[in-house]
């Protein structure tokens, strides 16, 4: 999570350097297509879990129905938010898989943070919307608290680099 505040963060200055000047426009849909990944990612855990169990019909089914809200909500909204309609598109149908592979799983012993989950959705959130300013400080803000968030976050991770021992690092 803390990689993607980062990136989020430093979107638009890096595609200053990364695209072309045709393709610059594209910054603007990459942080709710980076929370769509996220999402994405959490539910292939989940999904992996369906499969362990071989009960592959539910991974298939909380695909598909993620894929007819997605293609259902692309096709509602992109007349009137075009590309932003298709990323929220996206991110909703990665939302509906995710919510029905968790409650699918809810007799697994699995500890789904959501009071830190949501925490962070609100400042990816906010440091998202603050690339929308082009105040250098608003820019400069964002990049020391997500850096910050990161290197707080990943502590137990850069301490386990460092040492190189796993005695004290903490999942």
């Amino acid at each position: 999570f803390t990689t993607i505040i980062l990136l989020s963060c430093m979107c638009r200055k890096l595609m200053y350097f990364m695209v072309e000047d045709s393709f610059f426009e594209a910054w603007k849909y990459i942080p709710i297509l980076l929370y769509a990944v996220l999402l994405q990612s959490i539910s292939a855990f989940y999904g992996s879990l369906y499969l362990k169990r071989k009960n592959t019909k539910q991974a298939f089914l909380s695909s598909i129905w993620g894929a007819v809200i997605t293609m259902c909500f692309a096709w509602l909204s992109v007349m009137w938010l075009g590309l932003h309609g298709i990323s929220i598109a996206i991110l909703l149908g990665f939302i509906a898989m995710l919510v029905i592979r968790i409650y699918g799983h809810r007799d697994y012993a699995i500890n789904f943070y959501f009071e830190k989950f949501a925490f962070l959705t609100i400042v990816y959130a906010t440091i998202s919307m603050s690339n929308l300013s082009d105040n250098i400080f608003v820019f400069l803000l964002s990049c020391t608290l997500s850096l910050f968030l990161f290197f707080y976050l990943n502590k137990d991770l850069f301490k386990l680099i460092m040492t190189g021992t796993q005695s004290d690092f903490k999942v």
